[in-house]
């Protein structure tokens, strides 16, 4: 219950976006986060990667392989990130409709002004 209200209140404040993980327990958002965050200290894979960090590349696959395996086949942080991606494409298009004072929208806002600065800085030169 607190999962997805707490989803909730990330997508809503951190992304501008509404989800309604807290009626919903298999939104993808939500989904690919607890899978993510489902790690466990005393996981073998986990312990192993502790007493032989030389072999990173191994673990770090298997870990993909069962975090893969738990998401119902797909990458949890592959999906997460495709999400974050999505919600820039589309602040990026409607730039007028979204005026939002969120992290991400400020962020964007300033990358446009950093760009603007920088090109209107080229053309003086």
């Amino acid at each position: 219950m607190f999962q997805g209200l707490t989803m909730d209140v990330i997508g809503r404040t951190a992304f501008g976006i509404q989800t309604d993980s807290q009626n919903n327990p298999n939104d993808p958002l939500l989904r690919s986060s607890q899978v993510f965050l489902s790690g466990d200290i005393r996981n073998p894979i986990a312990v192993l990667r502790m007493c032989f960090p030389s072999l990173i590349a191994l673990w770090t696959r298997l870990n993909r392989i069962r975090l893969m395996h738990n998401n119902k086949g797909t990458n949890p942080v592959k999906e997460l990130i495709d999400s974050v991606k999505a919600v820039i494409a589309t602040r990026r298009q409607n730039k007028e409709d979204c005026k939002r004072t969120d992290p991400s929208s400020i962020d964007l806002d300033a990358e446009i002004l950093f760009k603007s600065l920088f090109s209107a800085k080229d053309t003086q030169t």
